[in-house]
């Protein structure tokens, strides 16, 4: 399981953002872009809505870098590096003596396994039959976006680095642990027939493009409806943990929060919750005079 053990810590965040950037009641776009203010008193919340893989640090909007120097500290969703062997093990392998090859039956399997292999041609059947059903997905999931070995780091994991390298702290949310548990709670068996009857197709190069743009209402057309309790799951109850986390998490004065566009869409979206919470919030300009 090299293949899975060595890429989906650094790929977690780009399947979520294919899936989560959909949301079933998302705010009117007030501009192009993913960029929000948000002030209570003394303090200034920064908000950037990412798109976890496929965007190049020369190619992320200006005004991150102008809002990134005036912060006290970052936070992002997860510390993806901080997942241990063992801990991988636990959520994107099955357990010894079970198979995905009978637990999906020999047709699906056969899609499965042709779908992978076209686009990760090392990866063997044996390492595909050890995978849980959310480690496959995550597969499905990235294989348009992640066809060379080269990609980046993910935008997040960008932005963090950049701001430890100026010698500000950079926070998560969650840990590892518990982003893990939310996919697996998603990504069952049956969750994985669907997406073995509902291929992606090539979007990824059209989602990435409309981001770059800036182009939110774009985006939301591209995505189709997600299902409540996948909604429930991966938005609603993580964006009330995070917003019950936060007082403690942000700086003095100005914080940088840079988590994925999809939660910042919807009736629990972190704009509602921080309003509720005294914040107010307007939009920001996607583009920025200054440079990194």
């Amino acid at each position: 399981m090299q293949k899975i053990h060595s890429t989906l810590p650094h790929r977690l965040g780009a399947w979520l953002f294919l899936l989560l950037l959909a949301c079933q009641t998302p705010p009117p776009p007030l501009q192009k872009g993913f960029v929000w203010e948000a002030k209570r008193g003394d303090q200034v919340v920064t908000l950037i809505g990412t798109m976890h893989l496929g965007v190049r640090k020369d190619e992320i909007p200006p005004i991150v870098w102008q809002r990134l120097q005036a912060s006290d500290r970052v936070l992002i969703e997860t510390d993806a590096d901080a997942a241990t062997p063992l801990l991988l093990q636990r959520y994107l392998l099955l357990p010894a003596g079970e198979s995905l090859k009978q637990k999906l039956g020999e047709r699906d399997w056969q899609r499965l396994v042709a779908l992978l292999k076209k686009s990760f041609p090392t990866m063997t059947s044996d390492q595909i039959d050890r995978m849980s059903p959310a480690a496959a997905a995550s597969q499905l999931m990235t294989a348009d976006a992640l066809h060379a070995d080269d990609q980046g780091p993910s935008m997040d994991q960008t932005i963090c680095e950049t701001a430890k390298a100026r010698g500000k702290a950079c926070l998560i949310f969650e840990t590892i642990e518990e982003q893990l548990s939310y996919l697996k709670d998603v990504f069952t068996i049956a969750a994985l027939r669907d997406m073995l009857d509902h291929p992606e197709g090539d979007d990824f190069q059209a989602l990435q493009k409309a981001y770059l743009a800036g182009d939110q209402a774009r985006l939301e057309e591209m995505i189709t409806e997600m299902p409540s309790e996948m909604r429930t799951i991966l938005l609603d109850r993580r964006n009330e943990k995070w917003i019950s986390r936060l007082d403690s998490l942000l700086g003095p004065k100005q914080t940088l929060i840079a988590v994925g566009a999809a939660h910042f869409g919807g009736q629990k979206s972190l704009l509602r919750l921080m309003t509720a919470r005294g914040f107010t919030i307007r939009p920001l300009s996607w583009q920025a005079s200054s440079s990194p």
